[in-house]
């Protein structure tokens, strides 16, 4: 299917480029051309984006489906399967909300695959998923039965690594250090060795698969640097050695500021020793966001949507904490588009509206640029294309139409 959106107010490329009264022709589900007066074949059918600013889909690169957001522990007696109807429940809020791009990472069993191949079929509508299947652990490193994804030693990761390789993941998620979210272990403590990160990040990119690694305090942080990891996932004490490693190597943060922001308000609702170690990472997370903005290294919008009193459709609120902290809104949507995509190695198929790649496009009333929370209003976002295909139009007041 081929059509052109003519005379869009404005056009956010996601390069750093903004674009007035532009056209946006699409064909086979990718931009086919961009700019001012595009000539396109008599056949194509005209659609108009006077009122509208358009802008590449959002990403949010980093949660967890078979999780639901709700208050800690409320799932873990449920069947697998119940977890899978209820992701795929899911995702369509997120590609309503113009989230076109989801990541998982880390989930039990085969649910995120599952989820990924559905909506690939159109079965279920949500925004394109790309998943890691199982975190890569050091044993006994986080809560819960599944013990699939713990390793021991560097042969054990590179089997574990090369596992989710063949299952045919699309990057691979590693656990540097302890979680807020996991008892008995301090947030800040190192789990994987410099050995066993180095194998599963020598596999992953051999598969020409980015790897990301969940670490809080600096020594896990530097042992995922070193060991060659393409980004830092939270990265809560980034010291003045790993922050300048980080820009030497173009090492990503993954800053997932709203997971720590959303729980704030129920901190009275979490298992005391839980709520301990959220303070402990509050405490730290702004002047330490800043340090790396300042540090100029490349941020990456995701939420870590599914964790506790974090739920899905929600993605822009990063963009918004992030201007809070002293991003402009034009550095919070490059988190969320190119940057992102970078993040897994796709920048150069999805990402920025550039010709030959994905259709992936949101026309927005009002302008995103000036006011960064008109993406999160009802009504705000008005069309949701993902790959060239409509998939949501909503009116004024964020009603869906059709």
């Amino acid at each position: 299917m081929s059509f052109v959106i003519r005379n869009i107010d404005k056009v956010i490329v996601g390069d750093g480029k903004v674009l007035s009264n532009a056209d946006i022709y699409v064909k086979d589900g990718k931009v086919s051309a961009i700019g001012a007066g595009l000539t396109v074949p008599e056949n194509v059918e005209v659609r108009y984006g006077s009122g509208f600013c358009a802008m590449p889909g959002l990403w949010d690169t980093h949660c967890h489906v078979q999780s639901s957001g709700g208050i800690w522990g409320v799932d873990k007696d449920m069947l697998p399967e119940a977890k899978a109807i209820r992701a795929a429940a899911q995702a369509e809020p997120v590609v309503l909300s113009g989230t076109t791009t989801l990541a998982d990472a880390g989930c039990d069993g085969n649910i995120s695959f599952a989820l990924r191949d559905t909506i690939a079929a159109g079965i279920v509508r949500g925004p394109r998923l790309l998943i890691c299947g199982y975190m890569i652990r050091m044993t006994g490193g986080r809560a819960g039965k599944d013990t699939e994804g713990e390793v021991d030693g560097p042969d054990s990761a590179r089997k574990a690594t090369r596992k989710m390789i063949a299952k045919g993941v699309d990057f691979i998620k590693l656990g540097a250090t302890g979680a807020v979210s996991s008892p008995g272990m301090k947030q800040w403590s190192p789990q994987l060795t410099l050995e066993e990160i180095t194998a599963a990040c020598e596999e992953a990119h051999k598969a020409g698969l980015k790897v990301h690694s969940h670490a809080y305090g600096d020594e896990g942080i530097n042992l995922s640097i070193r060991g060659g990891a393409d980004v830092v996932v939270h990265g809560i004490t980034l010291n003045d050695e790993n922050l300048q490693l980080m820009k030497d190597r173009s090492i990503q943060l993954l800053a997932t500021l709203s997971t720590y922001k959303a729980k704030l308000p129920y901190l009275d609702k979490l298992p005391r020793w839980q709520a301990v170690k959220h303070i402990q990472v509050c405490e730290l997370l702004e002047a330490n966001f800043k340090r790396a903005v300042k540090a100029g290294i490349d941020v990456v919008a995701g939420t870590d949507s599914g964790m506790t009193f974090n739920y899905f459709g929600r993605s822009s609120r990063e963009l918004d904490y992030m201007v809070e902290m002293g991003m402009t809104p034009a550095q919070a949507i490059k988190t969320a588009t190119i940057s992102a995509a970078r993040s897994f190695g796709l920048d150069h198929e999805t990402g920025s509206l550039a010709a030959g790649k994905a259709a992936d496009i949101l026309l927005v009333r009002g302008d995103p640029l000036a006011d960064i929370g008109v993406l999160g209003k009802a009504g705000g976002v008005a069309q949701v294309f993902v790959a060239g295909r409509l998939v949501a139009a909503f009116d004024e007041c964020g009603k869906e139409i059709g």
